[in-house]
This record gives structure tokens, C-alpha cells and sequence, in this order.
């Protein structure tokens, strides 16, 4: 049971340290930005984390026992996601990476795979289930699962280096006439 638990907690830890990163080098190279360490960002990770990584597996097994799947323990449900997140430490680190296509891909490829090996060791014990409440809970596992990897890109993998936006002109002083007014009085 540790694996899973340091599993998840080693993704915590990536998720805040890179997106620090990130965004302190994302201050640097933006001319006049300070950068001041969100730490909410840290105790939203441990909630998102933990939640989704102990919790759910949790409220699945009971939701399996309600429904009369028995072959599977709490301790298994628990491993198996734990495990299924290990794939986002490495893409949390190369999520530094400054390029925004770059990290959609990733968070598209841990997504994926994740996801493939959830459904690839949960499909056999929900099969075991009817079917009608089958469906249901894979189609709200799969939503969660996206939930999470949107959360993710949107929370810790979402910054931008921006020079300027705009010129050092005031609004309107291209224009004839003093701020952009164009008539003039005699």
C-alpha cells in the first residue's frame, strides 16, 4: 500500500515544484514581473490529489459492494489508481517546457495512457457487474478522468511568457489630434 500512497504524493510534489518553476521562469523572462509563490496551488494538489487517487477508488469499491461485486478489495482499488497516476510525474516535469502545443500533447498523452491502464485492469471487475450500471459508471469514471487531466493543464501546466502586449503608445495618440481626437475647432 505504499507504492500507491508515495506514488500520489510524489505527484503532488512534482505538480507544485514544476508549476513554481514554470511560472518563476515565466516571471523572468516577462519584463517588470515579480514572482511571489502561489501556494494554493500546493494545498489544491494535495485536495485533487488525494481525492482522486484514495477517495474515488474508495467510493467505487463500495459503489462494486453495493452492487454485488465482491472480487475485489479496497486495498487493490486503491493500487490501481495510485499507480494509474504515475505516468503524470514525468509529464508534470515536461510540462516546463515553454511551449503550449508541447504540453497539450503530453497532458494528452498521460491522459491516454492512464486511462488505458485504469480501463485495462478495472474493465474485468466491472464486467462482472449489470451491465446498465456498468455503463453508467464508466462513462462517469471517463468524465472524471478527463476532469483531472483538464484540471491539471488548466491549474499546472497553463503559463506564458509575454514580452508586451501592446506598444508604449497610449491609446488613440497614432491617430491626428491629441488622444485620438480627430476634430479640430477654429
Amino acid at each position: 500500500m505504499y507504492g500507491p500512497f508515495w506514488t500520489l504524493t510524489t505527484l503532488i510534489f512534482t505538480l507544485f515544484l514544476s508549476s513554481s518553476l514554470a511560472a518563476s521562469i515565466s516571471a523572468y523572462l516577462s519584463p517588470g514581473t515579480e514572482y511571489d509563490y502561489d501556494f494554493t496551488l500546493l494545498s489544491m494538489a494535495v485536495t485533487i490529489i488525494y481525492a482522486y487517487g484514495l477517495a474515488l477508488p474508495v467510493l467505487l469499491w463500495l459503489a462494486l459492494r453495493y452492487m454485488g461485486v465482491g472480487e475485489w478489495n479496497v486495498i487493490e482499488a486503491m493500487a490501481i489508481w495510485g499507480y494509474a497516476q504515475f505516468v503524470w510525474i514525468p509529464v508534470s516535469i515536461l510540462c516546463v517546457i515553454p511551449v503550449p502545443i508541447l504540453r497539450w500533447a503530453l497532458v494528452g498523452v498521460a491522459f491516454g495512457l492512464s486511462g488505458w491502464f485504469l480501463g485495462s485492469n478495472i474493465y474485468p471487475i466491472l464486467a462482472s457487474a449489470e451491465a446498465k450500471a456498468t455503463r453508467l459508471l464508466i462513462i462517469v469514471l471517463a468524465a472524471l478522468h478527463f476532469g483531472l487531466a483538464l484540471t491539471f493543464k488548466v491549474l499546472f501546466f497553463s503559463y506564458y511568457v509575454v514580452e508586451k502586449i501592446g506598444g508604449d503608445l497610449p491609446v488613440g495618440s497614432d491617430m491626428p489630434g491629441s488622444g485620438g481626437n480627430t476634430t479640430t475647432t477654429s
